[in-house]
């Protein structure tokens, strides 16, 4: 099953509280009506967070997710100026947003996300 990746990097965050881990799930889950759901976190090698989502459908819902990141801070970061957004996994991900880096590739160590 492939998942969603939001890579935040917390030195480009006006409030960098380690809470959005747990926030930005939850307003993604409850503004998709439960079709995005969490599926954990963990930090890559230089210190970005990285949230994991699940949905049946991710190209529906991508833009419903940039709306979010755009128009609802949380703790006060507006995440579509710093959210990197990827589909994939478990190691290898397609970068869809920012739309400049669409198409690459974003690859985690495989003890990232399970």
């Amino acid at each position: 099953m492939s998942s969603l990746l939001i890579r935040l990097d917390p030195t480009k965050l006006v409030n960098p509280d380690a809470d959005i881990r747990y926030l930005l799930p939850d307003l993604l889950a409850r503004e998709s009506g439960g079709r995005l759901t969490d599926d954990g976190y963990d930090y890559d090698d230089q210190q970005r967070l990285l949230i994991f989502m699940n949905s049946a459908d991710f190209t529906g819902l991508m833009p419903l997710v940039l709306r979010v990141l755009e128009t609802q801070p949380v703790l006060g970061n507006t995440l579509a100026d710093t959210a990197e957004l990827a589909v994939g996994g478990p190691t290898d991900f397609e970068v869809v947003f920012p739309s400049a880096a669409a198409g690459q590739t974003m690859s985690l160590p495989s003890d990232s996300h399970s």
